[in-house]
């Protein structure tokens, strides 16, 4: 079973809102989820845009109207499902207002769209990302909202075996009998001192990187599902993982939050893979992660504290 109890699904009345949805209902459908919480944050700015773009009247608030779009879209899809449905809206910067959200509601999951140009959305799901105490699952415009092929991306950090787990746990749920992985690697700088040609060098790496691999698949006592790995040499891994992924036709990519070498809140493969995957990205994390840290920035001044938040 998932280990997805409560997912907090953010709309924006856009066609975005589609995908999110569809993926909501499919993890729903794997078992586990409690409730769904679909949510809508109000710029200031918005009010006006409502009412000149869908004739809102003055009588009616502008996060009634956004429950009432939020219902009639969500109810067709999630009428058959068992499962508590919720509605909310809050006035404010959205990366607040969901990080605040996702504090006070104990969330276990995030869902977020993502248009096919990342300053469509000001960068928003990457904001949501670095900050969020736990993880966030970005769902790029036109993606199939579909589960059938998963895919890790790993790098042997905390984050990379935790979300090695869950994209088992995952698997298992579906039905699958096989995921797929990457690990990108690339020659050291100063290699050739060690004697051996750039061909030698790789082959010794990519064995290492195989033994260490099947001993972690081992230590996890992973059955049932086979992982078929890819073993690559790059410095350009995000290239690499998108070529997997696509040449598998995966339509979710598991990824650590922060890498081996991340000293930030996400780590820079996972960051770009947000931006370009034509799939959906699972940003893993432990549940509470960051926590303390962010409750500190959400108790701050916002005027003194919007940049952190946001940047």
């Amino acid at each position: 079973m998932m280990p997805y109890k409560k997912i907090l699904a953010t709309m924006n009345l856009t066609q975005l809102d589609e995908n999110v949805i569809a993926c909501a209902r499919r993890l729903v459908e794997l078992g586990g989820v409690k409730e769904v919480k679909f949510f809508f944050a109000n710029r200031t700015q918005s009010y006006r845009m409502f009412e000149d773009k869908v004739g809102l009247s003055i009588s009616e608030e502008v996060d009634q109207f956004a429950i009432r779009v939020m219902r009639d879209e969500v109810t067709p899809v999630f009428k058959d499902l068992d499962v508590k449905v919720t509605y909310g809206t809050i006035d404010g910067e959205p990366v607040h207002a969901i990080l605040e959200t996702c504090i006070t509601d104990k969330v276990d999951l995030v869902l977020t769209g993502r248009k096919r140009d990342t300053r469509d959305t000001s960068r928003l799901p990457i904001k949501i990302a670095r900050k969020a105490p736990c993880p966030v699952m970005i769902i790029p415009e036109n993606a199939t909202p579909s589960l059938e092929r998963l895919m890790i991306a790993m790098d042997f950090s905390d984050n990379s075996i935790l979300a090695l787990k869950q994209a088992v746990s995952m698997a298992k749920e579906i039905g699958l009998d096989r995921i797929y992985g990457v690990h990108v690697f690339y020659l050291p700088l100063g290699y050739s001192k060690s004697g051996k040609s750039g061909v030698d060098y790789v082959k010794m790496l990519r064995e290492e990187a195989r033994e260490k691999f099947d001993a972690l698949v081992k230590r996890l006592r992973i059955k049932d599902v086979e992982i078929r790995m890819e073993y690559m040499v790059s410095r350009r891994p995000v290239k690499m993982i998108r070529k997997v992924a696509r040449k598998k036709g995966c339509d979710l990519i598991f990824a650590g939050s922060k890498g081996l070498g991340s000293l930030g809140m996400l780590g820079s493969t996972t960051e770009n893979l947000i931006q370009s995957a034509k799939c959906s990205v699972i940003s893993v994390k432990h549940k509470g992660e960051g926590l303390q840290l962010l409750k500190k920035l959400l108790a701050a001044d916002p005027e003194k504290i919007s940049g952190l938040l946001t940047e």
